[in-house]
């Protein structure tokens, strides 16, 4: 099945250096692949972990 949608919770989130956030990503419908790859412009700048 192909997703149809994307939503983050919270949809958008501001950081001070040293602090952290959590952001769920929830893909639509729930039969679609799951997969998500979050990306940045700067990797010296964020640490992205994926939790499943």
């Amino acid at each position: 099945m192909t997703p149809t949608g994307l939503s983050t919770t919270p949809t958008s989130v501001t950081l001070t250096a040293g602090d952290n956030a959590e952001i769920k990503a929830t893909i639509t419908p729930d039969t679609a692949p799951q997969t998500v790859t979050a990306t940045t412009a700067g990797t010296d700048l964020i640490d992205i972990e994926v939790i499943q």
